[in-house]
């Protein structure tokens, strides 16, 4: 008989991003040796009004269909990655605060472990959302997996 994996529950945040592709293959390499449920999630920032990120250049409706849109091609491509990589994936896409999001996520599904990369962000957005990866890793219910 197989001992239970001790991450059996593994979710992996994706972005378009170098660091977030090595989460994304040492995430699925835990996942196939442990045999292990692996997720994907993307957060659509959605921004509240009045948040300072010059939304009113576009429409608000716009800007998160946009960011809809570029979320479903991140979830593919990762999608992909995963099956290269010999595990299948759940693909999650939420909406609203990206760390808050993620956090909630975990705690709902029981995750085990959270990969995520240590950047990826620009610097102005960074300096508008803060360092996702630092919320995630001070306030996640799990172990979290910072990937360079």
């Amino acid at each position: 008989m197989k001992p239970q994996s001790f991450f059996s529950r593994i979710l992996v945040c994706v972005e378009d991003s170098a660091c977030a592709n090595k989460a994304l293959i040492r995430a699925c390499d835990l996942a196939r040796r442990n045999n292990s449920k692996l997720f994907l999630i993307y957060v659509v920032y959605n921004p509240t009004s009045g948040s300072g990120l010059g939304i009113k250049l576009i429409d608000r409706g716009e800007f998160v269909k946009m960011f809809r849109d570029y979320g479903k091609k991140v979830l593919k491509k990762a999608s992909t990655i995963a099956t290269e990589n010999g595990v299948k994936a759940i693909p999650v896409m939420k909406e609203g605060n990206v760390a808050t999001e993620i956090i909630k996520f975990a705690k709902k599904e029981r995750i085990d472990l959270i990969a995520i990369g240590s950047r990826g962000l620009s610097r102005l957005p960074r300096y508008i959302l803060g360092s996702i990866s630092n919320k995630i890793a001070n306030y996640a219910p799990c172990q979290v997996l910072v990937v360079k």
